[in-house]
C-alpha cells in the first residue's frame, strides 16, 4: 500500500510508542537545523552525505553514476564552494 490508502487502526496501547517516535523524530529534525546552521556562514562544508544523513559510503554508491557523468563539471563546482572562491 502506498500510505494514502484506508487508515491502519492502531490499538490505544500503542500510544506511547507512537509517542516516544515522534518524540525522538522531533529531536533529531532540531539537531540536524542545529548543525545546518552552524555551517551557514561556510556552506562549502556541506556535501551530499552531511545534509542527507547518510554515511559517506552510502553517498558514494548513490552517486556513483551521477559523479561519472559529471566528473568534467567537478573542477569548477569544487571552486566555487571553496573558502578562496568565496573571498
Amino acid at each position: 500500500m502506498d500510505g494514502r490508502g484506508e487508515p491502519r487502526h492502531q490499538p490505544i496501547g500503542i500510544l506511547p510508542t507512537i509517542a516516544r517516535m515522534i518524540d525522538q523524530g522531533l529531536t533529531d529534525t532540531q539537531e540536524q537545523y542545529e548543525t545546518l546552521l552552524e555551517a551557514r556562514p561556510k556552506p562549502w562544508v556541506l556535501d551530499d552525505a552531511l545534509v542527507n544523513g547518510q554515511s559517506a559510503s552510502t553517498a558514494k554508491r548513490s552517486s556513483g553514476a551521477a559523479a561519472t557523468t559529471n566528473s568534467s563539471n567537478a573542477g569548477s563546482a569544487s571552486a566555487s564552494r571553496s573558502p578562496s572562491a568565496a573571498k
